[in-house]
């Protein structure tokens, strides 16, 4: 892939992103763009996905409280 920025983390996320996206594509065959489902909708979705985000951090952060106690 071609370097987009001169971060590369932030290229990674940008691969991260395209690889998503065209995953995506293939499941819904349409863009976010053309994607007509209802605003509550949207509201419903992101707030799961904040919801599973907030745990995948807390479960990080038990993680490395136990390995730093584990020292």
């Amino acid at each position: 892939m071609i370097k987009l920025t001169n971060d590369p983390i932030i290229n990674d996320v940008l691969k991260l992103h395209i690889k998503r996206h065209k995953k995506g594509m293939k499941q819904f065959k349409k863009t976010i763009t053309n994607n007509t489902k209802p605003m509550l909708e949207w509201i419903k979705d992101a707030r799961e996905e904040a919801m599973d985000f907030v745990v995948y951090l807390t479960k990080i952060e038990k993680e490395l409280k136990k390995a730093k106690n584990k020292k």
